[in-house]
């Protein structure tokens, strides 16, 4: 990738995402509501409601939640037990434990997803076909970093009889294909009904690899141009990674996401999205 030559420092920070929030922060494990995350001033409480009335609640303290050097959240469990974890507030949150997953079972599931283009959130719950664009995007040898992959980020969710999808171990984001940081490059939504609302997970994520989130470009700004209701506005996204909950001013079916300013990466320029999902 497009090399640069500064460094910015990395900074650890335990309550990033919560001390931006203005409205209470939760999220859910599973597609059916069952298991939920409510992350309070000085505690976090998880309810399951398919629990026995004894085993139906857990608390625990507000440090278990902690964001590392990489932009990740850990939620520590116990002592001995810290997994990675990846939400959004009002969303879903997906705990990860890298290289414990079956390699063959991901391998060859993902290549059904692929073949059938069946990927979690573009064919459940009735939300709008959606057709990705961009202005431009980074080829790398066979790697193609297409508008395409924003919506390949999580397999389908029946890949292990879980209610819990698979990340996808052959996910690229999408990476603008300019020289510097991509400024004004964009990327295009247009879908077959109207949507209110985007879940945007910013730069490059990927669980196998967590340090090539710092290492590149992210966006921190977006102008949102809404071809439906003519109008224009901005995006402000969190430089970590989650997925970041955008209400849009109108209902629509076709905007630009054009990138107005950049976190820059420490090592190359390029400016990456890993997933949008419009609903």
């Amino acid at each position: 990738m497009k090399k640069i030559c500064f460094i910015i420092a990395l900074l650890l920070s335990f309550c990033k995402i919560f001390a931006q929030e203005n409205v209470p922060v939760f999220f859910y494990t599973d597609d059916y509501y069952l298991g939920k995350y409510t992350i309070e001033g000085n505690k976090i409480i998880f309810t399951n409601e398919d629990a026995s009335e004894d085993e139906r609640e857990k608390i625990y303290p507000r440090s278990s939640l902690k964001l590392n050097v990489n932009g990740y959240y850990y939620f520590e469990f116990s002592k001995n037990d810290k997994q990675l974890l990846i939400c959004g507030n009002g969303f879903f949150g997906y705990f990860f434990e890298p290289g414990k997953t079956s390699k063959n079972l991901v391998d060859e599931y993902a290549g059904y997803c692929e073949a059938n283009d069946y990927y979690y959130r573009i064919k459940r719950r009735d939300y709008p076909i959606t057709t990705f664009k961009a202005s431009s995007e980074l080829k790398e040898g066979k790697n193609v970093y297409s508008a395409d992959n924003l919506k390949k980020f999580f397999l389908g969710l029946d890949c292990v009889d879980s209610a819990m999808p698979l990340f996808n171990p052959k996910h690229r984001p999408w990476v603008e294909g300019v020289s510097g940081n991509g400024i004004g490059e964009y990327i295009e939504i247009s879908a077959d009904k109207e949507f209110s609302n985007l879940q945007i997970l910013n730069g490059y994520v990927d669980i196998s690899r967590l340090d090539l989130y710092k290492k590149n470009s992210r966006v921190k700004s977006f102008v949102v141009e809404d071809f439906d209701n003519k109008i224009k506005y901005e995006l402000e996204l969190k430089d970590e990674v989650v997925f970041q909950y955008f209400n849009l001013e109108k209902p629509t079916a076709h905007i630009r996401l054009t990138i107005k300013e950049v976190y820059k990466g420490n090592k190359w320029e390029d400016t990456c999205v890993s997933s949008i999902i419009p609903y």
